[in-house]
């Protein structure tokens, strides 16, 4: 099974070789056991491509931009917008797109998820990470919603992701944490609040300190709770 893009099929003949190194067979051949891992990853990149171009189209209908020649080529042929994304253009500068008007759709898609229209949400912080991938603010609203759409490992994934791009970030720690507590992984959660601690002394990040130093706190109270239980 083949996707359209060379490089996605390369990336993931990639794994696939790796996955053989450590294979052992049982029940299922390397071959079946290949077969299923492509169907995922075929599965996985449609979905993201239609909450990517769900996204997109509401970016579009909230701002009602004005179009110009190279935009409207753009916004008509989404295979382009991919590409380009793939290639690493800054996509919301090459249509035209202020980083306020990012800033703008990802205020009003706080307003949607307050009104829990979570998918419509998920939709559109997959459009914002797409198209303004260094921006952490935008992997912690999608790890959020994730969170609350029960998609724990994607949402890990998205608040990792935020921390990287900025490990100041008490909103992406206190998620992540959040997302550990919902799964009873106070250890882990415990864990992510020491590293974050240990951060915040070495950079000076007082403020980011004293809200982890309390959530640790927190954390330990219910990890003594739940042993207990």
């Amino acid at each position: 099974m083949k996707t359209k893009n060379p490089e996605l099929d390369s990336f993931l003949q990639a794994c696939l070789e790796e996955e053989k190194k450590n294979f052992h067979e049982g029940v299922r051949s390397f071959s079946q056991h290949a077969e299923a891992l492509s169907h995922k990853f075929h599965d996985a990149m449609h979905e993201y491509r239609q909450s990517y171009e769900r996204g997109f189209q509401a970016f579009e209908e909230y701002l009602k931009p004005d179009t110009d020649e190279k935009r409207a080529e753009f916004t008509q042929n989404p295979e382009l917008f991919l590409e380009a994304v793939e290639n690493g253009a800054a996509i919301w500068a090459l249509l035209g797109f202020s980083f306020e008007a990012l800033v703008q759709f990802y205020e009003f898609l706080s307003r949607l998820f307050d009104a829990k229209e979570y998918q419509k949400v998920k939709d559109g912080f997959i459009f914002l990470t797409t198209v303004s991938s260094e921006t952490a603010l935008f992997w912690t609203g999608l790890g959020i919603v994730l969170t609350r759409l029960h998609q724990y490992e994607q949402a890990d994934e998205a608040f990792v992701q935020a921390i990287e791009l900025d490990p100041k970030s008490a909103d992406a720690y206190l998620g992540a944490i959040h997302l550990y507590v919902k799964q009873k992984q106070y250890q882990e959660a415990i864990t992510l609040a020491d590293q974050g601690i240990a951060y915040a002394q070495a950079h000076r990040a007082n403020e980011l300190e004293d809200l982890l130093v309390e959530a640790k706190k927190e954390l330990t109270a219910k990890e003594k709770g739940h042993v207990h239980d």
